[in-house]
């Protein structure tokens, strides 16, 4: 072509021999060919020009692979523009030598440094707040021990004055035989995420909060009623029924008001019965007079009575020294499961203990059912799960329930118990 023949031409005008690295040559057969070429005149002894001497080399395969090699590029670097993460690149002394966009935005600035000037960044671990120095950060570690650092959690101070929480992972690159050629580090900022984790835990503890304090008030309303429905209720309804007894000692006998006093002495002896029931069942009165192995007793007594199932208990010999309300705590979680027994499980025998385990508390009702399923576990609207769950956790404790399909159902507590726990009073 043109190039080819504009080359020859100077060599012979010249005199001086040209390489050629970007001739393209056409094969009779239309494909194209890149080529490298060098081009001298050919001189006789007395300086006459006897022609030219070329050589060609087919360099199409080599320039295929540069232009990969450059498209490659092309892609990482865009690749490294637009990553949503900071990514910094250090050569094998440990000096920074560029870092990306989303990596300058997170710390406000691109210092070029060394492992000696590493003080110019600020941070601390979290959450110890320990903080960094020069020679300890993960690069630092990951270029002298060849380490590679995941999920490191730090607090840094920005170079355009905010405090921000990032996860730093950082890798030696390597080369064929293990040397350190280098190093990535990679920021991921998460600063937002961990306000909004922030949040929503003391969220949480709000919610638990307000969840004891209904909880610790609902069961006093509970006790103030039950007391009232006792003592007032029943006094009054003891004396109508002296009064009804004391008529009916003076009417003679035959007289048909007889039969009619003594109809409503035995509705007013029904009135008692039916409210001292309920007054047991707001607040049982055994569980403050004789304990917690005795209301737990009574309940399963209920139980069996009401609902034609057995419940056999395992209690220890003597009621444990637990704090009052880890008592109420206690019986409730287990009234609460018996009344889910007796609305879902289709059981016919319930069993449950109560042990001390070193410094736990458990305790273990089963039931032969139909078995939990996966979804009832999860879902939402399982409010009496949620409360039984609820009710250990206020105690730092934890409820697992487990189900086996035709095989019943195991609920399962465990409360951690001080140190040394006291009897009475509110931890």
């Amino acid at each position: 072509g043109k190039a080819v023949f504009q080359t020859f031409n100077r060599v012979f005008q010249t005199g001086i021999p040209e390489q050629a690295t970007n001739w393209e040559l056409v094969r009779p057969d239309g494909t194209r060919r890149s080529v490298e070429a060098s081009v001298s005149l050919i001189k006789a002894a007395n300086g006459s020009i006897n022609g030219f001497r070329g050589t060609v080399r087919d360099i199409t395969e080599r320039k295929q692979v540069e232009e990969a090699l450059r498209n490659r590029e092309g892609v990482l670097q865009k690749i490294f523009d637009i990553l949503p993460v900071g990514l910094w690149i250090a050569d094998k002394d440990g000096k920074l030598l560029r870092g990306n966009p989303a990596g300058v935005k997170i710390w406000g600035a691109e210092p070029k440094v060394s492992l000696s000037e590493f003080g110019v960044f600020k941070g601390r671990r979290l959450p110890s707040g320990e903080e960094l120095a020069a020679d300890d950060w993960a690069m630092a570690h990951t270029i002298r021990d060849r380490v590679t650092i995941v999920d490191e959690l730090l607090e840094i101070d920005t170079f355009d004055g905010k405090k921000k929480t990032i996860l730093n992972y950082t890798a030696p690159v390597l080369d064929a035989h293990g040397d350190v050629q280098g190093a990535i580090v990679v920021n991921q900022d998460i600063t937002e995420r961990k306000r909004a984790e922030q949040e929503l835990a003391q969220s949480h503890e709000q919610l638990r909060a307000l969840t004891a304090y209904w909880q610790t008030s609902f069961e006093a309303e509970r006790a103030h009623i039950a007391r009232e429905i006792h003592d007032e209720f029943g006094q009054s309804m003891t004396a109508l029924k002296m009064d009804l007894t004391w008529l009916a000692r003076r009417l003679p006998e035959g007289d048909e008001k007889v039969d009619r006093l003594r109809g409503m002495t035995t509705l007013v002896d029904d009135s008692i019965a039916l409210m001292r029931r309920i007054a047991t069942e707001l607040r049982p009165g055994l569980l403050d007079d004789l304990g917690l192995n005795a209301a737990l007793e009574w309940q399963a007594v209920e139980f069996s009575k009401r609902r034609g199932i057995p419940c056999k208990l395992n209690l220890p010999k003597d009621d444990l020294a637990l704090d009052s309300a880890l008592n109420t705590t206690l019986f409730r979680i287990f009234q609460e499961t018996l009344t889910n027994i007796a609305r879902h499980a289709q059981a016919t025998r319930v069993s449950a203990s109560l042990k001390q385990k070193e410094q736990t508390l458990i305790l273990t009702i089963r039931d032969n059912g139909r078995g939990i399923t996966e979804a009832e576990l999860t879902n939402p609207r399982s409010l009496g799960l949620l409360s039984l769950r609820e009710r250990a956790t206020q105690w730092g404790g934890q409820t697992t329930l487990r189900g086996e399909a035709g095989k019943g159902t195991t609920v399962t507590v465990r409360i951690p118990l001080p140190t040394s726990p006291v009897k009475g009073g509110k931890r």
